[in-house]
């Protein structure tokens, strides 16, 4: 994979690669490693997420006297007794 970098990117990429005693190539290997790991991170939280509002639907279509009500453009039933 190649990619374009600006004489003043490079320039700061050597810089703080130099300031933290390792090899430019192995300062970008690390900032996309936690770039990846990051954004891995946030797909297993919204995959999380997803299985409490599952959840919390399935418990609330069980409950008697539920009452649907509409929160942004997702549709949600909550009990009454909650209202």
């Amino acid at each position: 994979m190649t990619i374009d970098l600006s004489n003043k990117q490079v320039k700061q990429f050597q810089q703080l690669a130099e300031s933290l005693s390792i090899s430019p190539q192995e300062l970008v290997r690390a900032a996309i490693d936690d770039f990846l790991l990051r954004q891995a991170d946030k797909l297993m939280r919204a995959l999380s997420l997803s299985e409490v509002i599952k959840l919390h639907e399935y418990v609330t279509n069980r409950l008697p006297g539920r009452v649907p009500i509409k929160s942004g453009s997702e549709r949600r039933e909550i009990s009454a007794r909650s209202q």
